[in-house]
């Protein structure tokens, strides 16, 4: 939308029909999900990831919060937002002087927003990630890494790095041409692939 400049917007568009309600939008006076990536609830509360941080809108109340925005390093860019029903999971590629380039999943408990970081050694691109059965997973473009919760161990279950096919299989035996997207439906896990 234009007004007043460019606006960035999220929407709550009900499943049995009714009125589009935007839940949140870009404002710099209230909070920034310029760049939106990711989206995921608790309790019914929205959460939206951007370049800036984790937004949120009590919906009751129709109210807006950043709930984080000091990330302890730079968010070059934003990746995917997942929960475990309490916490949120945010995926980003970060950078800082003493560090450098990395991938990197946020921890970060919404009642105290305090984000801690979990490195992700070998993952090269922040295009999405799922919780699903004590486990986050993560589409890095030909493959699919599981990241083991608390040990935070990494490991590709399915696809090879740089190998661009789109071949059914199973585990590593699976090619992907860039993963974009996951999501579980409780019992598996659902990959987009562009």
């Amino acid at each position: 939308e234009w007004r007043d400049g460019l606006r960035h917007h999220v929407f709550v568009v009900p499943v049995a029909g009714g009125k589009l309600e935007r839940l949140a939008s870009y404002d710099s006076q209230r909070f920034n999900i310029e760049g939106a990536t990711g989206l995921t609830q608790i309790g019914g509360m929205p959460f939206v990831a951007s370049w800036f941080g984790i937004a949120s809108r009590d919906t009751k109340a129709l109210t807006s919060t950043q709930v984080v925005t000091d990330f302890p390093v730079y968010i070059w860019t934003a990746g995917g937002l997942t929960t475990d029903g309490t916490l949120l999971y945010f995926l980003a590629h970060t950078y800082s002087k003493q560090t450098g380039h990395r991938r990197e999943v946020y921890k970060i408990d919404p009642a105290k927003p305090q984000p801690t970081g979990i490195v992700l050694p070998g993952v090269q691109h922040e295009n999405d990630l799922v919780f699903h059965k004590s486990a986050l997973y993560i589409a890095d473009d030909t493959v699919i890494v599981r990241v083991e919760l608390p040990s935070n161990k990494v490991t590709a279950i399915a696809g090879k790095r740089d190998a661009r096919r789109c071949d059914d299989g199973a585990g590593v035996a699976a090619r992907f041409t860039q993963a974009t997207g996951i999501d579980t439906d409780g019992e598996r896990l659902i990959v987009g692939d562009v």
